[in-house]
């Protein structure tokens, strides 16, 4: 099975993966406003948050349907897609 944003969204929005969405969110938009624009992976690198990367990437993918990222460039694998602020 592979990665399915659908899938996870609901355990985004439950009261542990927002805790989960809002560490993320921190961590990308201070990466983002250090260098203006990221690959996916280097947004989920260093975490430690616990859960998976696929949580992780649910998160990013919720920042995108958000409207606080959108995608440049998108990867081969989603590790590779490049994201800036909205």
């Amino acid at each position: 099975m592979g990665y399915s944003y659908e899938e996870l969204r609901p355990g985004v929005l439950t009261d542990e993966g927002q805790r989960r969405f809002l560490k993320v969110r921190d961590h990308v938009f201070k990466l983002l406003d250090a260098h203006e624009i990221a690959t996916g992976e280097r947004m989920m690198a260093g975490l430690g948050l616990g859960g998976t990367n696929w949580d992780a990437m649910a998160c990013i993918d919720r920042m995108v349907e958000l409207g606080e990222i959108r995608v440049v460039a998108r990867g081969e694998r989603l590790q590779d897609t490049v994201y800036r602020r909205g």
